[in-house]
């Protein structure tokens, strides 16, 4: 059974409008319509197979939102589960107390139909990243367990997802891992090595072009020869990981927390979740082409606050 969407809204035309705009796009996905906190509560607690995504009304009839998208992430069962906080309220408070909830992607009404489609699109793509099969995570976990260190060379963000995947076996939570080593290795493809800008990117992604363009800068020069490596030891009991890339660096200080400024943007939140749920330390140095990671080690579940 397909994993469906949970719309909750108590609104009939928004209800309406993003069911028929999420049908167009994606074929036979389920939609789950809810309208109040109570009714929410009952099906996405218990509802099996869970959502793979919630678009979240703030103002409900019986409460907020925000209260809810506590009770999820405080559960095993919605820790990894994308949420899309729908809202009225672009004020800064508000977007702080969604940050601190676990929302990460927020819309504003009225609903833009481009920018809800982008939105929903960024989710599942991070989504999908986190899923694996038991069989895969078997047979990863043998292969790497006992590596003592390794040195690693990719360009293009599939060789980056199958090394993160890979990797990730080294703890015994390998979704936490594996999502961190794939945001800070995106990162030096997408940011260092091909040099798109963060207006660039919001650009490619609201306009659905980004993979193409990527397919395209990675053909051109100086791009086509350029990699980014990912060392790996150990020290003791902790697990080191650097990733460098060959772009010129940037300003990775407003990236390193999450920001209510662009909590409204497809992106930007990577570091500052990498950061917050998938290491112990995070740390960039010289131009900002360089990032040491320390892993949290041990398996701890992921926090409450986690969210994709």
């Amino acid at each position: 059974m397909q994993a469906p969407v949970a719309l909750v809204d108590d609104d009939p035309s928004i209800v309406g409008l993003i069911t028929r705009l999420l049908e167009s796009r994606y074929r036979n996905l389920p939609i789950l319509q809810l309208g109040t906190l109570g009714e929410a509560r009952r099906h996405l607690l218990e509802l099996d197979p869970a959502p793979c995504l919630l678009i979240l009304d703030w103002t409900l009839p019986d409460g907020e939102g925000v209260s809810l998208l506590r009770e999820l992430k405080a559960n095993t069962r919605g820790r990894l589960m994308p949420v899309i906080m729908l809202t009225a309220h672009s004020e800064a408070e508000f977007v702080r107390q969604g940050i601190a909830a676990g929302a990460f992607y927020y819309l504003t009404k009225p609903v833009q139909p481009p920018l809800l489609l982008a939105t929903v699109g960024a989710a599942f793509d991070q989504f999908r990243a986190l899923q694996q099969s038991a069989e895969e995570i078997d047979e990863l976990r043998m292969a790497v367990l006992d590596m003592e260190r390794g040195e690693f060379r990719v360009q293009r963000p599939p060789e980056a997802l199958r090394l993160s995947r890979w990797l990730s076996h080294l703890e015994s939570d390998p979704a936490r891992l594996r999502f961190g080593l794939m945001e800070l290795l995106t990162n030096a493809i997408e940011h260092g090595n091909l040099e798109i800008s963060y207006q660039q990117k919001s650009s490619l992604l609201r306009s659905n072009e980004l993979d193409d363009f990527l397919q395209a800068r990675l053909e051109e020069a100086p791009y086509s020869q350029r990699y980014a490596t990912l060392r790996f030891w150990r020290e003791g009991p902790n697990k080191l990981f650097e990733i460098e890339d060959m772009g010129q660096g940037f300003d990775h200080r407003p990236y390193l927390t999450l920001s209510a400024d662009r909590a409204f943007d497809l992106h930007g939140r990577g570091i500052a979740l990498a950061r917050e749920h998938s290491f112990a330390a995070l740390d960039y140095q010289g131009a900002g082409n360089i990032v040491r990671a320390t892993s949290l080690g041990g398996g701890q579940p992921l926090a409450a606050s986690d969210a994709l």
